[in-house]
């Protein structure tokens, strides 16, 4: 079940403002390397500007470069964002194990 949405926008306030939807989905934090953070909200761009004003000192300190969503109702968020976690593995949820902070990759 890979992450369906080929397209990235910087993790940016302008970034966020220009590109993310204030409706409901799956969105992901990433840089080149790996996924950082898959979260599931009823407002993603909301969401996204929590974590880059810095909710999460995890996610901080991974400073993610982009983000992109898939939009979804709010039945089917929570198994999606699940179903990723356990496909993707990223560094910041812990929902799939330890956080790898400490590993590279």
């Amino acid at each position: 079940m890979p992450w369906h949405n080929k397209e990235s926008y910087p993790f940016t306030r302008e970034g966020i403002e220009e590109n993310a939807p204030s409706g409901g989905g799956v969105y992901v934090l990433f840089d080149q390397q790996r996924f950082i953070y898959i979260g599931e909200s009823d407002n993603v761009r909301q969401s996204l500007v929590r974590h880059l004003e810095g909710d999460d000192t995890w996610i901080n300190a991974w400073a993610p470069p982009f983000f992109s969503y898939e939009l979804y109702p709010a039945s089917a968020r929570m198994a999606r964002q699940g179903a990723l976690i356990r496909e993707l593995k990223p560094a910041c949820n812990r929902t799939w194990g330890q956080r790898l902070f400490h590993q590279s990759g």
